[in-house]
């Protein structure tokens, strides 16, 4: 039997739903032609192997082995290929509002973006193919975590991507005027889309921008309007309220996955920042869903 998968992911200060089955990995068409066609939710298209014509709408992209397509929801597209070829496609839903939690600058330019136009494609995204294999071995295991990180790592390359492809003056999409500033931003976007299962520190993220703790703390509060402290526990609280909202995992295993050694402080940090027991939540969460 096919296996499907629908995994949370964090990007660009938002929560994602991603969805994919296990056998878009290994199918080869042979069929060289979809007519035009929508989505409900944004589409990542990969092109592993194949080449021919992709159109958006009214736009046309001549593509070949190794590019990489994003669809915005309900914008028609479809393509004609030139021999059988091999495609893998990820979709990716933003989780309501009460979700969301202190969406970047960036994130939100990228998603404008995509929107705006329809669909764009990402040439040569080297780095998105080695995510995809990773992804699609995690399949195999059925490692939920492993494959929420990496589905957090492909869309956070991907919205960097999309930047890359704004019309020339229109790329920075903050005051900030240096490259060096732009990538920094990136790495602090990504380590917080990259925090489920691990305990993370400022000092660990101060290394990796190679900014002191003050200079980080102001930089993280212009990019999200929140302390450090605020955005790890936003970004912590996202997760839980997922997992126990839409999986059947104990208490005990989503504290694990959280970085919580111990059940009784994963509850007291629940209930601090929503009020309630993290049980009393998913009764009345996954009540209201019957």
């Amino acid at each position: 039997m096919e296996r499907y998968f629908s995994i949370p992911a964090l990007a660009g200060g938002r929560l994602f739903s991603c969805f994919f089955s296990e056998r878009g990995f290994f199918e080869t068409t042979k069929d060289n032609f979809t007519e035009d066609h929508t989505h409900a939710s944004f589409e990542i298209l990969f092109i592993s192997d194949g080449q021919g014509t992709q159109w958006v709408g009214e736009k046309q992209y001549e593509y070949k082995t190794g590019d990489v397509f994003v669809f915005a929801p309900f914008v028609p597209h479809g393509h004609r290929g030139n021999r059988g070829e091999a495609r893998v496609s990820l979709r990716f839903d933003v989780k309501t509002t009460k979700e969301v939690l202190s969406p970047s600058k960036e994130g939100s330019a990228a998603l404008r973006l995509i929107q705006k136009r329809g669909g764009l494609r990402l040439e040569n995204a080297a780095s998105l193919h080695a995510l995809l294999a990773m992804l699609e071995s995690e399949t195999k295991k059925e490692n939920e975590t492993a494959l929420s990180g990496l589905m957090s790592a492909i869309l956070s390359v991907v919205f960097e991507a999309v930047l890359k492809t704004a019309p020339a003056g229109k790329k920075r999409v903050t005051a900030e005027a240096t490259q060096g500033a732009r990538e920094r931003r990136f790495l602090i976007d990504r380590f917080f889309d990259r925090l489920m299962d691990r305990n993370s520190s400022m000092e660990e993220l101060c290394q990796q921008v190679h900014l002191s703790p003050t200079q980080l703390s102001r930089q993280i509060k212009e990019m999200y309007g929140v302390s450090f402290k605020q955005k790890l526990s936003e970004v912590r609280l996202a997760y839980i309220k997922y997992f126990l909202k839409h999986t059947d995992k104990s208490i005990r295993e989503i504290a694990d996955q959280n970085g919580f050694s111990d059940a009784a402080n994963f509850s007291l940090f629940f209930k601090k920042h929503t009020g309630e027991a993290p049980s009393a939540y998913r009764r009345r969460e996954q009540g209201e869903k019957k």
